[in-house]
């Protein structure tokens, strides 16, 4: 009886070993969660500020694409595109003058047909 007294003593012995083991083994992994959980946290709030400084600089960036486009539309404009009489166009760019008036396909001069017009002399005592 004394050696199956033992042998439970034994087991018991081996259990509380374990155990003891487990309960360590179970100990350093809270730890390691509570410290995983920690960098997590700071990770998360890391990332919120770096979303808040990319959304910052995007807007910054918008902002100066839209300024960008607003001072090209200054640099083209010239008599072609806008109400700028082309005295005011800039010195490099060519000129465009309109010309409304249509080709009729006449001939230069006086018109067949037509009266003649001349101007009159001036009368002596008229000057």
């Amino acid at each position: 009886m004394i050696n199956g007294i033992n042998s439970i003593y034994n087991d018991y012995e081996e259990l509380i070993i374990k155990n003891d083991k487990l309960s360590e083994e179970n100990r350093k992994l809270k730890y390691s969660q509570k410290l995983l959980e920690s960098q997590n946290k700071t990770f998360r709030k890391i990332e919120n500020n770096l979303k808040e400084e990319l959304e910052k600089r995007e807007e910054l960036i918008r902002e100066k694409e839209n300024e960008i486009a607003r001072l090209k539309a200054l640099l083209n404009m010239d008599g072609t595109n806008h109400c700028i009489p082309t005295s005011q166009t800039p010195i490099n760019k060519k000129k465009v003058i309109p010309n409304t008036r249509e080709k009729r396909g006449l001939s230069k001069g006086g018109q067949k047909g037509h009266a003649k017009s001349k101007l009159n002399k001036f009368e002596d005592n008229e000057s």
